[in-house]
């Protein structure tokens, strides 16, 4: 999971063990993490991206899936304490950090977390996802955050 600010820039990167098979699940459980994360910093505006389509729909109030709708209830309800977070769906090719941090919290068995810092192994990665991030729509994220502010 990863988390930007207003201009884009990547605030959190986390990643854990969680004990289920479903994708859905797991993006759901990020997602919801990730709102979590940012109900306990400063920060006034957040987008938590996620490149499954079903799960971001679900937290707009689209779609209702039953193996995701209690997750995504707490995760709404929490995001009401944060000024602005907002939900975005990115495509997959421009979200290999996410990909490669659940890939390293496999082979290593444990949580990774970084907060304003970056591993060096993952900037590269960082700046791949920063050139094809856009959003369902090709919208920039700053163009999202604009738009969207309450």
């Amino acid at each position: 999971m990863k988390m930007r600010d207003s201009s884009g820039r990547i605030l959190v990167v986390s990643s854990k063990v969680v004990s289920t098979s479903s994708p859905l699940i797991v993006e759901a459980l990020a997602v919801r993490e990730g709102v979590l994360l940012v109900s306990a910093t400063p920060w006034p505006k957040i987008l938590i991206e996620s490149d499954n389509q079903s799960v971001i729909e679900e937290t707009r109030g689209g779609n209702q899936q039953w193996a995701i709708n209690q997750i995504v209830r707490d995760t709404i309800t929490l995001s009401r304490y944060i000024p602005f977070c907002g939900f975005i769906w990115t495509r997959r090719e421009g979200n290999n950090l996410a990909h490669t941090l659940a890939q390293m919290t496999m082979e290593l068995g444990t949580q990774i977390q970084s907060v304003n810092d970056i591993p060096p192994s993952l900037r590269e990665i960082v700046v791949l996802d920063a050139r094809r991030a856009t959003t369902s729509s090709g919208e920039d994220l700053q163009d999202l955050v604009d738009t969207n502010e309450p």
